[in-house]
């Protein structure tokens, strides 16, 4: 199975659940279909404004999922969504002249051309579309080279020679109005062919994907609605009745579901990305070793911290420690048990906190802090030898330290409102000044700063 499929915008496989969907839709638009199709010729009164309204709608829908389309295609460095996105550039493209000349939808009268104008282009945008979308559905999967801006250049200078011929060039064409009545197309064998284009269009993407990726799920469901279209504007025969109406109709269905599963997949990749983003943004902020917050989730916390505290008149705490002896126990226990090590003391750490808000970091090599907001010198004295004895109780071995097991030595500074004028720094400095004086006194200790 070709991969161009799996690369293009609407990738996503469709659950189970959009499959039914799907079908079920498939199913209504059938139902009408053969309610409508005794009525096709029932007529209505014409609606002012609804060719304007109806082409505006179209031109809309088809040019934004071309866009999507040929925009997908330049990120896959691929052809294959890109020739989905001519045919909707076609559709897009043609409805312009099919609109200007109708009778009486921009004035009165017919902008260019006359009322068989609309008609013969209603034929070419409606069997134009048909033979861009199988060429998509042959051609996709062959290594061809990217959609460009000459192709999408040769698709509007097709819209423009058929709009030439279909205005200035009638003469050269077989006359297919009889009064109001466009029955002269099927004569001609023209509406035959554009229903057995459209119905072949169908079944080359059904047969071709099967339904396996959302954007060919619901092509196959627009494909539906094209060929019920041109059925059903067929045997209306004239403008202005039922089934020329609900041919209008079954036209916008053509352009939506697409435009629905190229939007849908759009979302579905930002909330991808969203969360990828929110992932990056997690593992930024991790020690990949001890799984504790790092140096520089630390620096934004505390920082924020600060200036919280000096705002709200608050207490904030900071405890430094490292692990004793550490080089002596990575020379002798290897690199893998220096990392197991502080795995370990990691650990104890994020044991001894039991608020939501206090954060425990590795700040680099064997030293770590806690941060403790809110929190004043009884407090973080208490959290701090908590941290000492549950290193120490862990008994992990140490035959080069005095205690001939791993502990820690800290230090613990307190700072009461905060001034304008100080920093978050001085505070850090004098934590790491008191864990300095608590190994001097021969390690495992706790001392306080100033």
């Amino acid at each position: 199975m070709p991969t161009e499929a799996a690369s293009s915008l609407a990738s996503q496989s469709p659950s189970p659940s959009q499959r039914r969907a799907a079908f079920g839709i498939i199913g209504v638009l059938c139902l009408f279909a053969l309610i409508a199709a005794p009525f096709a010729n029932v007529r209505l009164l014409p609606v002012p404004g609804f060719m304007p309204a109806f082409g505006a709608l179209m031109f809309v829908m088809d040019l934004v999922t071309t866009i999507l389309l040929l925009s997908q295609s330049q990120v896959d460095q691929a052809a294959g969504t890109g020739r989905l996105g001519l045919a909707y550039l076609f559709s897009a493209a043609i409805i312009v002249p099919h609109i200007a000349a109708f009778p009486n939808a921009l004035m009165p009268g017919s902008l260019i051309g006359d009322s068989a104008s609309a008609v013969w282009l209603w034929f070419c945008w409606h069997g134009g579309f048909a033979v861009l979308v199988m060429r998509y559905a042959i051609g996709s999967g062959r290594a061809e080279r990217r959609v460009g801006a000459a192709r999408i250049a040769a698709v509007l200078g097709v819209v423009v020679v058929l709009s030439v011929l279909a205005t200035g060039g009638l003469s050269l064409l077989p006359a297919i109005l009889q009064g109001n009545s466009y029955m002269g197309l099927t004569r001609l064998g023209g509406g035959p062919l554009v229903a057995v284009l459209n119905l072949m269009a169908l079944l080359l993407v059904v047969r071709r994907w099967r339904c396996r990726t959302l954007l060919h799920l619901w092509l196959t469901v627009s494909l539906v609605a094209a060929c019920i279209d041109v059925g059903l504007t067929l045997l209306a025969s004239e403008r202005f009745v039922l089934g020329w109406y609900a041919g209008r109709l079954f036209s916008l269905l053509t352009g939506l579901f697409v435009l629905y599963a190229l939007l849908r997949e759009v979302t579905f990749l930002h909330v991808r990305v969203q969360r990828a983003h929110e992932q990056l943004e997690i593992i930024a902020h991790l020690d990949g070793l001890t799984g504790l917050a790092n140096r520089r989730a630390f620096d934004q916390a505390v920082d924020r911290e600060w200036r919280r505290a000096r705002r709200d008149g608050t207490t904030l705490s900071v405890i430094m420690l490292d692990v004793d002896q550490f080089k002596s126990f990575n020379d002798h226990y290897g690199h893998l048990g220096g990392d197991d090590c502080l795995r370990k003391v990691g650990g104890a750490l994020r044991g001894v906190l039991l608020r939501p808000g206090d954060m425990a970091c590795r700040y680099g090599g064997e030293e770590f802090v806690i941060l403790l907001p809110n929190t004043n010198r009884a407090g973080a004295q208490a959290i701090a030898e908590r941290a000492r004895l549950a290193v120490e109780t862990m008994a992990i071995p140490h035959d080069l330290a005095r205690t001939r097991v791993v502990t820690i030595s800290l230090g613990v500074a307190t700072a009461r409102q905060p001034l304008a004028a100080d920093s978050w720094m001085s505070l850090v400095l004098a934590a790491d000044e008191a864990l300095y004086r608590a190994k001097a006194k021969g390690r495992n200790a706790v001392c306080e700063a100033a």
